[in-house]
Order: C-alpha cells, then structure tokens, then sequence
C-alpha cells in the first residue's frame, strides 16, 4: 500500500510540475515574460533543473535584463556544462555587458581571448585538444612511413600547426579550469563601486557596470566581499548590488 501511494504521489507531482511548465512556456510564447518567470521559478520549488534555469535567463534577455539573464545561464551550466545553448546566449549576453570587464590598461584582445576561453568549458577545449593530439600522432606515424621528400614534407608542416594548436587548446582548458571551474564568482546586478577596504570610508579605486563578472577571493562581516579586477589587482564590493554564482 505504501509503494501505491509513493506511486501516486510521483505521478501527482509529475502532472503538477508539467502544468506548471506549459502555463510558463505559454506566458513565454505571449511574450508575458515577468509572469513566465514566476511560474519558472515556482518549478524551481519542486526541483532544480537546468532547462529551468535557462528559461527564466531567456525571459530576463528578452526583457534587456542582462545581468539576470547572465546569472541564471551561469546556474543552468553549473547543473548541465554541455548546455551549449545557455553557453552560447551567456556568450551572447556578455559581450552586450562587457561581461568580462576589460580594465583600462588591457589590449583589447586581451579582452577576447577571455571572452573565448570562457566560451567553452574546460572539458569542451580538452576534448578538442585530444582530438587534435590524436591527428597529430596520425600525422607523425605518416611522416615517419614516407618513402618519398614530398610526402615527408606535406606530413611535416600538416603536423606542426596541430601540434600548435594542441598546446594552444590545452593552455585554453587549463585557464578556463582556473579561472572558472568550480570558483565562487559575483555577478553585478546594478553599477558597484569598488573600494580599497572593506569600508565606504576608504577610497573608491573605481566602479564595475552590471552583467560583469569578478572572482571572489573572500567576504568580511557578512557585507563586505574581496574580488579580483581583469588587471590583477583586488577590490572590495557590499553585497548589496551583486549575486553569488559558482561556475564550471
């Protein structure tokens, strides 16, 4: 009898949270987002799942709430890495916002060659930098059976750029985990000032805009959080103006 009325419950629950999505996705497809996101997130109450996540970022976007929207792709990712439409709209999302924060002193490269490694898991660069390995070993096998200097030489140079590529791909998974695998980061939500200490008395050093992204390092008296800045250096923020994300 108890199996039968855990059964019960499953389907109950199972119905509910289907009702539940199909009125949210209706909202979504009338373009009544603020009401979407509310039944998303009654969903949220009966289980997290990243599908989840990923629609109440959509509504945030299409509402030109960036900030929002790059937060809950980031909570959709850290359930599912492979999600690779919430990674490409975070993608699309931060370069609106700068969601990187370029510092003044930083090339502008400097800036896209972090948008790109951020682009992928660490997981997804060291999978093509195994796939690139593996050619490579093809190539070089070739290289070494080839009877004939035109061959040797086609072999060579197809190998050297894998070869470059290879340790580019790898270098590319070993910043993003660094960077970003399993590490506490903040999303601004509204425009923070940035102090020298962990007080509004000290000097303001600057401000970071909504939708950028900052490693924490550490918090002091529950509203006080130490964060990293694109050029090294490291400020303190309250926690007022911004969300607490842990990334893959």
């Amino acid at each position: 009898m108890r199996y039968i009325l855990t059964y019960i419950f499953f389907i109950s629950s199972s119905i509910s949270l289907l009702a539940s999505s199909t009125k949210a996705d209706s909202l979504y497809t009338v373009q009544n987002y603020r009401e979407a996101i509310a039944e998303y997130e009654k969903q949220l109450s009966e289980g997290v799942n990243d599908n989840i996540y990923y629609n109440i970022g959509n509504c945030h976007f299409r509402m030109n709430e960036y900030p929002q929207a790059i937060l809950n792709y980031h909570k959709a990712l850290k359930i599912n890495p492979q999600h690779s439409d919430a990674r490409d709209n975070l993608r699309i999302c931060s370069d609106k916002v700068g969601a990187y924060a370029q510092s003044n002193n930083e090339m502008f490269y400097t800036t896209w060659i972090k948008s790109l490694v951020s682009s992928k898991s660490a997981n997804d660069w060291g999978f093509w930098a195994l796939c690139c390995w593996t050619v490579f070993l093809f190539i070089g096998v070739a290289y070494f059976l080839a009877q004939t200097p035109k061959v040797k030489k086609i072999t060579f140079f197809t190998a050297l750029p894998l070869l470059i590529l290879t340790i580019l791909l790898n270098v590319f998974a070993y910043n993003s985990k660094q960077y970003f695998y399993n590490t506490l980061h903040l999303v601004v939500m509204k425009s923070t000032p940035l102090y020298e200490s962990a007080t509004t008395a000290s000097k303001q050093i600057g401000e970071v805009t909504p939708g950028v992204l900052l490693k924490l390092n550490d918090s002091f008296e529950e509203h006080w959080y130490n964060v990293n800045l694109p050029d090294g250096r490291q400020a303190w923020c309250e926690n007022t103006t911004v969300e607490k994300v842990e990334l893959n």
